[in-house]
């Protein structure tokens, strides 16, 4: 699902493109920027161009948000499963570690460039090519305004439930 204010869709390119604050939600995911572009093969997704306040949220429970946020963003596409995101200028990322299925630290770094691998919709790994900083941090101390990127929204409140939402 996805919302925006102008959309274009380029045929003859397969290009579709969200202008202004567009939102894209995949089960868990939400995905933002101030201009979204998909690029298609084969009537499915290649590949996404993030520009400007990009950011990526994935709920884990009602408080806790793995969040990913940077200038510019890459997101690559192999058979319809995302399979890399490349953020670039102030990237930051925020996720939770969970151990014996309880939380129990927040895992916060940012660097000029981060690169994330997923496998199986979660991920696999994480590459920080430049210089990065940040470290690991008990949940038990942290405030919970330090639980969140800035520019953090969950906006489940306009995520289309239905086709009648739309129109």
């Amino acid at each position: 699902q996805m919302v925006c204010d102008s959309l274009v869709y380029l045929y003859e390119d397969s290009i579709i493109q969200m202008h202004r604050d567009p939102i894209i939600w995949s089960d868990q995911h939400q995905l933002s920027a101030s201009k979204i572009v998909l690029y298609t093969k084969n009537r499915s997704p290649d590949h996404m161009e993030f520009f400007e306040k990009s950011f990526v949220a994935s709920q884990e429970t009602d408080i806790f948000y793995n969040q990913i946020a940077g200038t510019d963003m890459s997101a690559y596409f192999r058979e319809k499963e995302l399979q890399r995101i490349e953020v670039r200028k102030n990237a930051n990322v925020l996720y939770f570690m969970k151990e014996a299925e309880k939380f129990n630290g927040i895992n916060k770094a940012e660097s000029d460039k981060i690169i994330f691998y997923l496998k199986d919709k979660k991920l696999d790994a994480v590459l920080f090519p430049t210089k990065s900083k940040g470290g690991m941090y008990p949940i038990k101390t942290t405030k919970p305004v330090d639980m969140y990127l800035t520019d953090f929204k969950w906006q489940k409140e306009i995520r289309p439930k239905d086709k009648n939402d739309i129109f």
